[in-house]
């Protein structure tokens, strides 16, 4: 045989990095089990078997890489049922590692920090919102997973939540987590606070640190209190953005179709841009003036101008990428 199937391959790498499925550990044990006595699959095996740590996989592996030609002697009958029930419970305990490991060790590609007095506005993959509140840590995936929708928060963020039934969205600060499918709340929590707050602007949120369950809707607020970990509810009157979203927040480097959705998000307008700058990149800086005045700034920087038809609508016309 000699070399092995390229699936084969792609089997035991992702085993490797711990992202076999069920059904792919299914498919290489019927492969193991149909070229058992088969002597090439000891030099394509090799690699595998010395990365491997279960005692397990080594086991069945031995039995692999020993047995090269068939021995001229009789195999019990027991064997081959002895090698089954391996394959299995190789398979069961992959498969454990491997969702265990998802839950326990995610890997978040992106990690957004803001310093004092540093604001910033993300959008998350999915096309959820967050305003992230100065002296805030974010971390989330740059790729999620379809059936996971997931960021770790330090600190203090607004949530605008893409609605989603089938995957929802959690938020994960320490030991809590706050879940919904589309709404838009907040989440004060910062590492030396004695409490964790969720205020809820808009649908609902269920809040839980594994032992208690809270659901919370609009003009609700739930607390957590550190020290006693209790969850409690309350009701309130919220605004439908925290006071800190007066202040000032910084777009570096960004393209202007995404600042286009982010203001139109956020300050309720509607920005009409020419397709031929919606690739242009710009630098600004906003809420220390009116939305107006920083976005006549950001058409002037590109040799535009900008029209205000209503209180709400606004276009820039004419305007070439520097």
């Amino acid at each position: 045989m000699g070399m092995l199937p390229q699936n084969i391959k792609a089997i035991l790498e992702k085993i490797g990095r711990g992202e076999a499925t069920a059904k792919e550990i299914a498919l290489l044990n019927r492969f193991i089990s149909e070229n058992f006595s088969d002597a090439g699959v000891e030099n394509a095996f090799e690699s595998y078997y010395t990365t491997a740590d279960d005692i397990l996989i080594k086991e069945r592996l031995d039995l692999i890489m020993n047995s090269g030609k068939p021995v001229q002697r009789k195999i019990p009958v027991v064997l081959p049922r002895v090698i089954a029930v391996l394959f299995f419970l190789t398979g069961i305990i992959l498969c454990a590692r491997y969702f265990r490991g998802a839950r326990e060790k995610p890997i978040y590609a992106v990690d957004i920090r803001t310093l004092e007095k540093e604001k910033k506005s993300i959008m998350l993959p999915d096309s959820s919102f967050v305003w992230l509140n100065e002296s805030s840590h974010i971390q989330y995936r740059s790729n999620p997973q379809i059936n996971r929708r997931e960021v770790l928060l330090e600190g203090e963020a607004t949530f605008e939540v893409k609605h989603n039934d089938r995957v929802p969205f959690a938020v994960i600060t320490g030991r809590l987590s706050t879940v919904d499918v589309g709404t838009r709340f907040n989440v004060y929590a910062y590492k030396k606070a004695e409490q964790i707050r969720i205020d809820v602007m808009e649908g609902s949120v269920y809040v839980s640190d594994g032992d208690q369950k809270i659901s919370a809707n609009h003009n609700e607020s739930v607390f957590y209190l550190r020290k006693s970990a209790l969850l409690q509810k309350k009701k309130v009157l919220l605004p439908h953005d925290p006071d800190w979203h007066s202040l000032s927040f910084d777009y570096k480097d960004i393209a202007m179709h995404d600042l286009v959705a982010q203001l139109q998000r956020y300050y309720q307008i509607q920005l009409i841009i020419p397709s031929k700058i919606s690739t242009c990149h710009v630098y600004a800086c906003l809420g220390e003036t009116s939305i107006e005045q920083s976005l006549k700034l950001i058409a002037e920087s590109l040799n535009g101008q900008l029209l205000r038809h209503n209180e709400n609508t606004f276009e820039i016309r004419g305007g070439t990428c520097r």
